[in-house]
């Protein structure tokens, strides 16, 4: 079964009511649009990416790595995982989407207008399910605006609240913000798919910089309740709950997160600090912001004369959540995502090559599916 039965009248992309493989053609050059249908083909839907004379701008995209047949991109070999690949001429886009259930359009190319590429395959094909995956959206005055990963941490509010208050704001690392808005697109197109049958072709109109102004926490509810504008604070939350915090123990770094009275309290009997606990001051998420310095110096007391993974274990014991601050080689060897086989061999690209595989378990998944390799001819 693919992603989605949806309840769409026939038309000339077909009925899906009773389809047992959803069609979607890739028509975006961007890292979000690339996301968005490589989520879609890990539950089960047929993708197929529509490439330029040429190949793809993605196969270009760095980082490039070495592999036995020449070198070749780390973003296209995960992003183009699951997916096929066909060669369509920029003037046959329109055409070629005819039998296809969901089209997924944007841009990272100057002079291509996504939202023209939208309309005319919405009357080209009624019933067509057409995905827009842009920084700001397909109206408005920012429409026509560009932005890479960098500006996406900063449109959506992200960055000022990222680094420590005395020094600038500081961005995340890699595409996040992009996956961000290409999770949304795929959610937004099941979600068309789902919806009573349109008159027309439907638009999913998806907005990086309203997907990221989305993920706040509750930094805009904070300001429009209380008038406070919430600000940097290093790895500490800022305003209420603590310890939420780096510590460093004898061989490494350990995330520790008491946010609520009972992680508070396992934290308290795994330091064996019950002096700590029976400080009714303390029981107050708020007055334990304000101590965050007092509270600091007594886990990190604890934490230096042990190992991460004693201090780890001595927290989730006690219902405290803690975690290893990993590297990439720990991530790559972690024993939870081992025993779900997230990591993926490639060994197109060589002997210990892996790519990142479904970030979910449904029916549907695909077995993995390596990245096409030469562009279409």
């Amino acid at each position: 079964m693919g992603f989605a039965a949806a309840r769409h009248g026939s038309d000339d992309c077909g009925s899906i009511a009773d389809v047992t493989v959803t069609k979607v053609l890739d028509l975006s050059d961007n890292r979000g649009g690339a996301f968005a249908t490589r989520l879609l083909a890990c539950t089960g839907a047929e993708v197929i990416v529509a490439e330029p004379p040429g190949g793809s701008p993605l196969r270009s995209a760095p980082p490039l790595i070495q592999g036995p047949d020449g070198v070749r991109s780390a973003a296209w070999e995960y992003l183009s995982s699951f997916k096929q690949t066909v060669q369509i001429a920029p003037a046959d886009r329109v055409a070629s989407a005819a039998g296809y259930h969901v089209a997924v359009v944007g841009s990272d190319s100057p002079g291509t207008s996504v939202a023209e590429l939208a309309n005319e395959l919405r009357d080209a094909h009624p019933g067509l399910v057409v995905v827009a995956v842009t920084p700001y959206g397909l109206t408005g005055p920012q429409a026509t605006w560009r932005a890479g990963d960098l500006e996406h941490w900063a449109l959506g509010g992200h960055m000022a609240l990222n680094g420590e208050p005395d020094r600038e704001p500081i961005p995340g690392g890699g595409a996040w913000n992009s996956h961000l808005a290409g999770a949304t697109a795929a959610v937004a197109a099941q979600a068309a798919l789902l919806a009573p049958a349109p008159q027309r072709g439907v638009l999913v109109d998806v907005s990086a910089q309203a997907a990221l102004a989305a993920a706040h926490q509750w930094s805009f509810s904070m300001f429009t309740h209380t008038g406070v504008v919430k600000r940097r604070a290093g790895n500490k939350h800022a305003e209420m709950h603590h310890p939420l915090n780096l510590y460093e123990c004898n061989d490494g770094w350990v995330c520790i997160a008491a946010a609520t009275f009972n992680q508070w309290e396992g934290l308290c009997i795994a330091m064996d600090r019950v002096e700590l606990l029976a400080d009714d001051d303390l029981a107050n998420a708020a007055n334990r912001f304000d101590r965050a310095d007092e509270i600091d110096a007594a886990v990190t007391k604890w934490t230096l004369g042990r190992t991460v993974a004693d201090v780890v274990e001595a927290c989730q014991s006690h219902f405290c959540p803690a975690a290893p601050v990993g590297n990439l080689v720990d991530i790559l060897g972690d024993e939870q995502l081992a025993y779900r086989d997230y990591w993926r061999p490639v060994p197109e690209l060589g002997d210990r090559a892996v790519v990142p595989g479904v970030p979910f378990v449904v029916p549907a998944s695909p077995d993995t599916r390596p990245a096409p390799t030469a562009a279409p001819a």
